[in-house]
Protein backbone atom coordinates (compact mmCIF):
# COMPACT_ATOMS: atom_id res chain seq x y z
CA UNK A 1 0.00 0.00 0.00
CA UNK A 2 2.33 1.97 0.76
CA UNK A 3 4.27 1.74 -2.15
CA UNK A 4 1.76 2.16 -4.48
CA UNK A 5 1.39 5.54 -2.94
CA UNK A 6 4.77 6.26 -3.47
CA UNK A 7 4.59 5.61 -6.58
CA UNK A 8 1.48 7.56 -7.44
CA UNK A 9 3.69 11.14 -6.12
CA UNK A 10 1.30 11.47 -2.60
CA UNK A 11 4.14 11.67 -0.56
CA UNK A 12 2.40 15.44 0.10
CA UNK A 13 -1.35 14.11 -0.84
CA UNK A 14 -4.87 14.75 0.50
CA UNK A 15 -5.87 10.74 1.13
CA UNK A 16 -9.03 9.70 2.29
CA UNK A 17 -8.99 6.64 4.35
CA UNK A 18 -12.56 4.96 4.11
CA UNK A 19 -12.82 2.38 7.35
CA UNK A 20 -10.91 4.47 9.80
CA UNK A 21 -14.23 5.00 12.31
CA UNK A 22 -17.57 3.43 11.66
CA UNK A 23 -19.65 5.46 8.94
CA UNK A 24 -23.44 5.54 8.72
CA UNK A 25 -23.80 3.51 5.52
CA UNK A 26 -21.43 1.30 5.99
CA UNK A 27 -19.23 -0.49 9.09
CA UNK A 28 -22.10 0.42 11.63
CA UNK A 29 -20.91 -1.75 14.27
CA UNK A 30 -17.29 -1.04 14.33
CA UNK A 31 -16.76 1.63 16.43
CA UNK A 32 -13.28 2.40 16.22
CA UNK A 33 -13.14 1.41 12.54
CA UNK A 34 -12.02 -1.52 10.63
CA UNK A 35 -8.34 -0.33 9.16
CA UNK A 36 -5.64 -2.48 9.77
CA UNK A 37 -3.49 -0.92 12.41
CA UNK A 38 -0.22 -1.52 11.69
CA UNK A 39 -0.31 -1.39 8.25
CA UNK A 40 -1.87 1.77 8.84
CA UNK A 41 0.49 3.23 11.05
CA UNK A 42 3.20 1.74 8.32
CA UNK A 43 1.69 4.80 5.83
CA UNK A 44 1.42 6.88 7.88
CA UNK A 45 5.17 6.93 9.05
CA UNK A 46 6.50 6.75 5.51
CA UNK A 47 4.10 9.32 4.12
CA UNK A 48 4.91 11.87 7.53
CA UNK A 49 3.58 14.69 4.79
CA UNK A 50 0.45 13.32 3.39
CA UNK A 51 -2.78 14.60 5.27
CA UNK A 52 -4.85 11.12 5.86
CA UNK A 53 -8.99 12.16 6.52
CA UNK A 54 -11.94 10.21 7.14
CA UNK A 55 -13.38 8.85 3.90
CA UNK A 56 -15.86 6.43 5.49
CA UNK A 57 -19.17 8.71 4.98
CA UNK A 58 -18.05 9.42 1.03
CA UNK A 59 -17.38 6.00 -0.19
CA UNK A 60 -19.79 4.60 1.92
CA UNK A 61 -22.81 6.62 0.61
CA UNK A 62 -21.02 6.25 -2.74
CA UNK A 63 -21.73 2.47 -2.43
CA UNK A 64 -24.90 3.06 -0.79
CA UNK A 65 -26.55 5.22 -3.58
CA UNK A 66 -27.34 2.64 -6.61
CA UNK A 67 -27.37 3.96 -10.04
CA UNK A 68 -30.07 3.71 -12.36
CA UNK A 69 -27.80 0.56 -14.03
CA UNK A 70 -27.50 -0.95 -10.77
CA UNK A 71 -30.75 -0.61 -10.19
CA UNK A 72 -31.62 -2.82 -13.04
CA UNK A 73 -28.97 -5.58 -12.53
CA UNK A 74 -31.34 -9.37 -11.22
Amino acid sequence: MTRALLDAGMERARIGVSGIRRGFYTHGRAFHGVVNHSSYAEVLRRLPNARFENATEVVGHARYVKSAEQDRLP
